[in-house]
């Protein structure tokens, strides 16, 4: 039975890190979009992802809300959210890197980063009532708990 359970649990923790890893891609490449971006630049996209929405719901509050965010964003705000994705996307990237190649010590390193990371996620939603922001903090939780395993797993054989 501890065989079937380690063999899922290895096969959840790669899953974990594949989806992990396309969010890190997916911060890098909105990273860069954002520090090399402008805010009137940002502010046509954004109204270009909204038109149509807003054609058939003018009260679409996420639209809206959109709209209303990149009217107000800054140079300043991109340059920050930029780094902040990439750097972000950057130690994830690395973190599943040696994790996958079974580094030993990067293991707690891996919880222990993916950890701030959720705690910042809680501070943020509290703060802004993103539900992505639960989303990926449940997400973290279950990835943080199978590195865990996955980490206990290596240290026995």
């Amino acid at each position: 039975m501890e065989l079937i359970f380690s063999k899922n649990t290895h096969r959840f923790f790669l899953l974990g890190l594949a989806l992990k890893s396309l969010n890190g891609i997916a911060e890098l490449i909105l990273g860069f979009g954002m520090w090399f971006s402008s805010p009137v630049l940002l502010n046509k996209f954004a109204s270009l992802f909204a038109q149509e929405e807003l054609y058939e719901d003018p009260t679409d509050l996420f639209m809206n809300f959109l709209l209303n965010l990149t009217n107000h964003a800054s140079t300043n705000d991109l340059d920050y959210a930029g780094i902040f994705l990439i750097s972000h996307g950057i130690i994830k990237l690395i973190l599943i890197g040696f994790l996958l190649k079974g580094v030993k010590k990067a293991y707690p390193i891996a919880i222990f980063i993916f950890s701030l990371f959720a705690v910042y996620q809680v501070v943020h939603f509290l703060g802004h009532n993103s539900y992505l922001d639960i989303f990926l903090t449940i997400f973290d939780l279950i990835v943080i708990g199978l590195t865990f395993l996955e980490y206990k797993r290596l240290k026995n054989h």
